[in-house]
C-alpha cells in the first residue's frame, strides 16, 4: 500500500507498507520496495516510535516514510571509509 498525506509538520510524506503472509521482511525486500515505490534518488526513513505508540495491525508489515520532495530529514550517516568503502 502507498500514499501521500500532509502530517503535523506541514509536509507531504509517502508511506509504504508491506508484508510478506509468513515473515516480515527482510533488509533486501526492503531496499526493493523503497527502489520500486520511492525510487533510487530519495530519501526513506524506517521509524522506530517509543513503546507506547506503536501500532501493530499485522505482525509482519514494515513501513518507510519519504518526504514527496525527496530532501533529507536527518543528517547524512554515511561515510567512506578507508579499506572498506561507503558505510551505508
Amino acid at each position: 500500500m502507498i500514499d501521500c498525506e500532509e502530517k503535523e509538520d506541514g509536509l507531504q510524506w509517502l508511506h509504504v507498507s508491506y508484508s510478506r503472509k509468513g515473515w516480515t521482511p527482510n533488509h533486501d525486500d526492503s531496499i526493493k520496495v523503497k527502489r520500486a515505490f520511492l525510487g533510487e534518488d530519495r530519501y526513506a526513513y524506517a521509524v522506530f516510535p517509543p513503546s507506547q505508540l506503536y501500532v501493530n495491525i499485522h505482525k509482519h508489515c514494515l513501513h518507510l516514510w519519504a518526504k514527496l520532495d525527496g530532501g533529507a530529514v536527518l543528517p547524512e550517516f554515511s561515510a567512506v571509509l578507508a579499506g572498506i568503502g561507503r558505510s551505508i
